[in-house]
């Protein structure tokens, strides 16, 4: 989730995306999952920003974790 992007760089909250499954099962299923982390970019590594969206019928990972939890990606990211 974008924070802010300042001529500095980029604030994110984010989860490495090799561990979104994981991640979303620890939440179905109830268990600890060491998941969020805020992340700095300074503006000379960002090549590109790319928005989470729905694409030939594939929903966005935020869609995907909505459908899977019943709830919103927004929620899960403050715990």
């Amino acid at each position: 989730m974008l924070d802010e992007i300042s001529s500095a760089g980029v604030f994110l909250r984010g989860l490495d995306l090799n561990a979104f499954d994981d991640w979303v099962s620890a939440i179905i299923h109830q268990e600890p999952f060491m998941g969020f982390g805020d992340l700095f970019f300074p503006m000379w590594r960002v090549e590109r920003i790319a928005k989470d969206e729905a694409s030939g019928g594939v929903p966005s990972l935020c869609e995907q974790v909505e459908r899977r939890t019943g709830q919103t990606i927004e929620s899960l990211a403050r715990n």
